[in-house]
């Protein structure tokens, strides 16, 4: 739990600097197209009314953008691309409309978003043609003196706040993963416990039966011979004997009966430890009242299934809410995952951990069906047959 909370203050630390880099750049930009005064470029005639207004529009749009990319962290890459662009073109914009180096912390800026989605190597492609970019618009546009420092300046800027923050990045997943790992951990040596129970009453209830019970049972056998071969005072005492023999009997064979019908395994503590406080995931799991589960193997595959879900949607469906239903109908176990990710376009396509899920279902009789489009998330239906079944 200190690993997901560490991570998510992580990532809010550095939406907090990008905020605070557009806030900087804010004031600047206030000195530079205020009309009020002659401060800074407001003394130029170039920057007419039009422009002020632009300029400080185009650092709104900007802002708007990022704050957006921020809240929407977990939305779909077309999105937050979309919303990369606006920042870009916004930052740009302010640099062809204002000769000031202020605006250039903005490229910073945008940078320092678009690593936490797109591959280090292609961000290093984004961040050299920017550079070039800045490059030319200070040197023939505005025909600045020192253009090549200045550019260079700022793509070496941009290169180490992608570096820092990827592998800033790649050190919080690997958290939140060791934080679901253990949780899975935990949830398999709660099941694993629960099995290790069952064995137990079952090998006791069986030492039970065949042990004491058959000792009872020809105990009973010899007394009632020996109540036809006596008589009188002796008889009666070996008919209360025996009375008390078949009494004992009764008494051992409903114990046996009683622990064999306890032998329900407790999937509810193990299921509830698994999707305890998983991180960016709202979990709503529903366990039916009448649920039992005697079978170790059916519970194995119910766990492992509910734990490849969770996984497929934290790290590929970037769904923010699950849900998680397990319940009996008729012979049947039945359950139903689903979450509101991005889906797959093309439901054919499935990975490793998918298919998994299929083998482990069929592999004790059952049937898998998994719904999918894009923009839809993942939709898992899974019955599997009762014990008796097996």
């Amino acid at each position: 739990m200190h690993f997901i909370e560490d991570s998510r203050f992580s990532i809010r630390l550095m939406n907090l600097g990008g905020l605070l880099i557009w806030l900087a750049v804010g004031i600047g930009l206030w000195g530079a197209v205020s009309i009020w005064g002659s401060v800074g470029f407001a003394s130029n005639s170039y920057y007419s009314l039009s422009i002020r207004i632009a300029i400080p529009s185009f650092y709104v749009l900007f802002g708007v953008a990022f704050l957006l990319g921020c809240r929407l962290e977990n939305s779909a890459l077309s999105i937050r691309i979309i919303l990369s662009i606006i920042q870009l073109v916004s930052a740009f914009a302010i640099t062809l409309l204002l000769n000031t180096n202020v605006s250039m912390a903005l490229f910073v800026q945008f940078v320092s978003q678009v690593v936490f989605y797109i591959r280090l190597k292609w961000c290093m492609l984004i961040i050299f043609a920017v550079t070039i970019a800045l490059y030319f618009i200070l040197e023939f546009y505005w025909g600045r003196g020192q253009s090549i420092s200045t550019a260079g300046l700022v793509g070496i800027f941009m290169f180490f706040i992608a570096v820092s923050n990827h592998y800033a990045v790649g050190e919080n997943m690997a958290k939140e993963l060791l934080a679901i790992t253990n949780r899975e951990l935990l949830s398999t040596q709660l099941l694993l416990s629960e099995t290790s129970k069952q064995s137990e009453r079952i090998r006791i209830a069986r030492n039970i039966h065949d042990l004491v019970g058959h000792h009872l049972t020809a105990l009973s056998i010899n007394l009632e011979i020996a109540s036809h071969l006596s008589s009188g005072k002796p008889k009666d005492q070996i008919d209360k004997a025996h009375s008390i023999s078949k009494l004992l009997l009764s008494d051992v064979r409903e114990a046996v009966s009683e622990i064999r019908d306890n032998e329900n395994l407790n999937l509810t503590e193990a299921l509830e430890t698994l999707v305890a406080g998983l991180p960016k995931l709202n979990v709503e799991l529903q366990i039916g009242s009448h649920l039992e589960i005697r079978d170790a193997k059916m519970a194995d595959v119910i766990l492992r299934c509910v734990q490849e879900a969770l996984t497929n949607s934290l790290k590929h469906a970037q769904a923010k809410g699950i849900k998680i239903v397990i319940e009996s109908q008729y012979n049947d176990i039945l359950l139903d995952i689903k979450d509101d990710g991005i889906g797959l376009s093309n439901p054919d396509v499935k990975g490793n951990g998918l298919t998994g899920m299929r083998e482990r279902v069929m592999s004790i009789g059952g049937n898998i069906h998994i719904d999918t489009a894009e923009q839809e998330g993942f939709h898992i239906r899974i019955n599997l047959p009762s014990r008796e079944e097996l």
